[in-house]
């Protein structure tokens, strides 16, 4: 398990001779415990989100889909499934979860790959592997996931988590609940998502890759990663005729140097229309651009 904690790295460097210098040293000395403190802090942050992950894949395998859905923020927890669909608030989240659960018994295995951490909010992503067992046969499913979430009274709650389905089959029973009008906190995310959709649909894959970072991660749902692989998966996207929207409904900031956003995409290539949800982490540039670090996209069944 690779996990990146971005914090600051302070170099100290001082010569010591004579009092002057022992001033300098202790000092120093003051600055170094500070540095530590602040490193400990962080690592403990980081350790909290592994937690909070073992102890949602832990509850699922012991059947406990309420305990699971209290890792969720009671009144605006998303979860939204690529492979069972979506639900809104604890309860939602509470029966979509207990009723997967007492269908398929599934058991999983979730893998923290990385995360963003900026005071009492995280991003991460990960992977996540199921195996269920319905009428005496057995299927295995596997995909990605992203989080958002925030600390409270010192323990994490989900304000969403996404998934992508990327093998198995998705639910009969594909929960489709009606959109939730787009939030004001959209404008955190405005110009990128326009701007993908605007230069995709006029044949422009370069000018969208170029604006993604250089180790950017998508997951779509296999795993695409750094910008040039992603600027040859836009090609053939493009050159397939590929027409998209997207319309983001949520978006928080992460720090003064992040912003998530969630939302819903629709396309059409050829006669065969599809639509989906994604996720992503964006981060703001100085000149006021946003640069795509993490997506996830996922496609709705039967649509």
């Amino acid at each position: 398990m690779r996990i990146r904690i971005l914090t600051p790295f302070i170099a100290l460097v001082f010569a010591a001779c004579g009092a002057e210098q022992a001033d300098q040293a202790a000092m120093a000395d003051e600055a170094a415990a500070a540095e530590e403190s602040q490193e400990y802090a962080s690592n403990a942050d980081a350790a909290s989100v592994a937690a909070f992950v073992n102890d949602w894949q832990m509850h699922y395998n012991m059947g406990h889909g309420t305990m699971v859905a209290n890792n969720y923020h009671a009144a605006d927890g998303l979860l939204w499934s690529g492979q069972a669909g979506m639900a809104f608030g604890g309860e939602a989240i509470a029966a979509m979860l207990q009723g997967g659960i007492d269908m398929a018994s599934p058991q999983i295995e979730i893998g923290l790959d990385d995360q963003v951490i900026r005071g009492n909010f995280a991003v991460a992503r990960g992977t996540w592997s199921t195996e269920a067992t319905v009428e005496g046969e057995t299927s295995n499913s596997s995909g990605y996931w992203m989080s958002y979430s925030e600390m409270i009274d010192g323990e994490w709650k989900a304000h969403g988590l996404v998934t992508t389905l990327a093998e198995g089959e998705p639910s009969p029973n594909f929960a489709r609940p009606e959109m939730p009008p787009a939030d004001a906190s959209v404008s955190l995310v405005e110009g990128w998502p326009s701007f993908m959709a605007t230069h995709m649909n006029m044949g422009h894959p370069d000018m969208v890759a170029d604006r993604y970072a250089e180790d950017a991660i998508v997951m779509a749902p296999e795993l695409v990663e750094g910008r040039e692989t992603i600027r040859a998966a836009l090609t053939e996207m493009s050159e397939a005729g590929v027409q998209m929207t997207m319309t983001p409904f949520a978006a928080a900031e992460l720090g003064d140097d992040y912003v998530t956003s969630v939302g819903t995409w629709s396309g059409q290539e050829g006669e065969e229309a599809v639509s989906g949800h994604y996720a992503n982490l964006l981060r703001k540039n100085a000149d006021g651009t946003l640069q795509p670090v993490w997506e996830l996209w996922s496609t709705h069944p039967g649509m």
